[in-house]
């Protein structure tokens, strides 16, 4: 993994380019559900975070397409950011409406993006991004929602997205993985959720100040 657990980061204050991820958030045109189906959807996503990653370097920790948004957690230390994400959501944009015959835009906006830059952070932005289908109803538990890259590393199906090792849910005892599921679907209370949507819409990943003191429970625990 990128750096070790319960590490305090330094700052890093470039946004195109850095050694720490950063959280990706891109959503359909005023928020609608894709044209296509999300089986299609899916390939067109893995198909271009394969050739994104390939052409330009960049670093992918995971990836949850929902019905209308996607979550992509990654990083890049040699080509900007703006470089890979604009060829990501310019060419996916082309393939959706090559398929759908749309000639709307797809996106609503480029992107957000949010750097994280410390181990609890990215913890718990790890936990937030897989959590989406199960927030949404979609599924019960985070690994039965098939358009993630969760489902594809543990073997439920092919998984082409080319991801960095996942050291948080693989660990050196296999029989481990069942316990970081657990972990993994332990509910954010809608408090925690609140304050991580706050801090995903910072540049540099924040978490709100806690009724006043100077740090939120989060900055030194696990959610």
């Amino acid at each position: 993994m990128f750096f070790a657990l319960n590490n305090k980061m330094a700052r890093f204050n470039t946004p195109q380019t850095s050694e720490f991820p950063f959280h990706i958030t891109g959503r359909r045109h005023n928020k609608t559900a894709f044209d296509l189906d999300l089986d299609t959807v899916w390939k067109i996503m893995s198909d271009h975070l394969y050739l994104t990653h390939h052409l330009f370097g960049l670093k992918i920790y995971s990836f949850v397409l929902m019905p209308n948004h996607f979550h992509l957690i990654c990083g890049t230390n040699s080509e900007p950011l703006g470089t890979a994400l604009g060829y990501f959501m310019r060419e996916t944009s082309k393939s959706m409406n090559l398929l759908s015959g749309n000639i709307n835009q797809n996106w609503g906006s480029r992107y957000f993006r949010c750097e994280i830059p410390t181990s609890n952070y990215y913890i718990n932005c790890y936990k937030y991004a897989y959590q989406n289908p199960m927030r949404a109803n979609l599924v019960s538990k985070c690994e039965n929602w098939k358009y993630s890259t969760l489902n594809g590393l543990l073997g439920r199906t092919h998984l082409f997205i080319p991801t960095v090792e996942d050291t948080l849910l693989f660990t050196d005892t296999g029989s481990l993985i069942e316990e970081n599921l657990v972990w993994l679907n332990q509910k954010i209370t809608d408090e925690n959720i609140l304050a991580m949507r706050k801090a995903l819409k910072k540049t540099k990943y924040k978490l709100p100040r806690n009724g006043g003191k100077k740090n939120h429970p989060l900055e030194g625990g696990l959610i």
